[in-house]
């Protein structure tokens, strides 16, 4: 969400380099690329002091093996590395001005000789120091697997859920990935992509041997809903009557979205906000439209502070994050080329603190049209995903072999199958709210141009 780096980011996206193909066009402020640009503008004390700037997965497994080399999930999506493409992009690198680092040949970024790829194992596995730190000296030349960001560890683990035993019948190229919770990332594999307009990728070899990794993302979801509930006057009454419950807040709001439905005889929660709209990108918008200048929008409100006020404006601020997540899974669909369900995503398989939330799950099943898988309750996604890497490293695994893909099948957390909505005035409804989204989206940047 840090998006200080935005003047670098447009700098390197005015480039129109062809390295731009692999990230949607732009470079985003949340890129790596961007802020070594901004730390070497904005620090250049601290940026010449440095001699190694490293993502965090790279630096946990430098502190457990003395390994320095980078991974190749953290350098693809975050710093325009391509590994078909031999790498690093040297023009590139001089037009934004940084021809030291290529004169250094990249040595801060790793240099140009190896990369650690997901699940191969680590240089010569846990050091002895790293074990004595952690409380498990016998633990002392374990098998550390390659690193992979945060989001893509609980893509690993998500992806391959299983439902009654199995992977309910979509295999795991027609499936995305939601690791869902603060912000929201989309990860869908393929074994053939294309390049798509504002989504990420396509990143080959991130994670499966001959697959590339198309990602989508949504800067604000959970943190959205969070805003939505800390503005509202009545969110203080509302916790405390949630409280007596002994529930959660959200789970109390969505209890009360029912009984206001039955109340005024509504066939289904969302009918609630059929004139109140929520244009979510209150946080800019990464994916598909890739530009941080995005803002919110709510539309449809009135002088009621009370308890049907908050509980409308945050169904509709739900609505409106499922429309977003619409939005990008049409696009991934249309990179997703080699995926052997003609590129359309049969599920969304979700991980994270947001998939708790009933009204979310079944919303999101609902605007998008497609079954919704849901892992366990307790499982933590990117910790699973994490040891799938070392159980993949552990099994002999080296550079392009499947082990990991056996790993992520045999270790997959059980799930279950949210349906979406099967009548035609639910599906009328969001395709009309999924419309007006689209609309807002048009006089969000009509406003914006007039006021320039």
């Amino acid at each position: 969400m840090d998006h200080r780096a935005k003047a670098e980011a447009d700098l390197m996206s005015r480039t129109n380099h062809p390295i731009l193909r692999n990230v949607g066009g732009k470079i985003s402020p949340e890129m790596s690329a961007a802020k070594v640009l901004w730390l070497r503008n904005h620090h250049p004390a601290a940026w010449s002091a440095a001699t190694h700037l490293l993502e965090l997965p790279d630096f946990l497994t430098f502190k457990a093996t003395g390994s320095i080399t980078r991974s190749l999930c953290s350098l693809a999506c975050k710093w325009t590395y391509v590994i078909d493409r031999g790498g690093w992009s040297e023009d590139f690198w001089k037009q934004v001005g940084l021809e030291e680092v290529v004169k250094d040949e990249f040595a801060k970024f790793g240099g140009v000789d190896r990369v650690w790829r997901a699940g191969e194992s680590v240089a010569n596995g846990l050091t002895k120091e790293a074990a004595a730190q952690m409380g498990i000296p016998e633990a002392a030349g374990a098998a550390v697997g390659g690193p992979v960001i945060d989001a893509y560890a609980g893509a690993l683990s998500t992806i391959g859920t299983r439902v009654n035993g199995g992977s309910e019948g979509s295999s795991l190229e027609s499936r995305m990935a939601l690791i869902c919770g603060t912000s929201t990332c989309h990860i869908a594999m393929s074994p053939q992509a294309e390049p798509v307009e504002g989504i990420w990728g396509p990143y080959r070899d991130v994670l499966l041997p001959s697959h590339s990794c198309l990602e989508g993302g949504q800067s604000a979801t959970g943190s959205l809903l969070d805003h939505i509930l800390a503005t509202h006057p009545h969110t203080p009454t509302a916790h405390h009557a949630a409280s007596l419950a002994s529930t959660s807040i959200y789970a109390y709001l969505n209890s009360q979205a029912l009984l206001l439905a039955q109340s005024e005889n509504l066939a289904f929660p969302s009918l609630l906000t059929q004139n109140v709209h929520v244009l979510p990108d209150f946080h800019g918008n990464r994916s598909p439209l890739a530009d941080p200048r995005v803002r919110g929008i709510k539309t449809g409100l009135g002088l009621d502070k009370g308890l049907k006020s908050l509980v409308v404006e945050y169904v509709a601020t739900v609505v409106g994050i499922c429309c977003g997540l619409r939005r990008v899974v049409e696009s991934v669909e249309k990179g997703s080329v080699g995926s052997g369900s003609g590129g359309k995503v049969e599920r969304l398989v979700l991980s994270g603190g947001l998939c708790k939330n009933e009204l979310f799950v079944q919303c999101l099943a609902d605007v998008v049209g497609v079954k919704v898988v849901v892992a366990e309750e307790g499982v933590d996604g990117v910790l699973l995903g994490s040891a799938m890497l070392g159980a993949a490293a552990a099994a002999g695994s080296e550079g392009r072999n499947e082990a990991l893909r056996d790993k992520m099948v045999q270790m997959a957390p059980a799930g279950r199958v949210v349906e979406p909505c099967r009548t035609d005035s639910e599906r009328a409804f969001y395709e009309k709210k999924y419309r007006v989204f689209l609309k807002m989206y048009e006089y969000e940047a009509q406003m914006r141009e007039m006021m320039e």
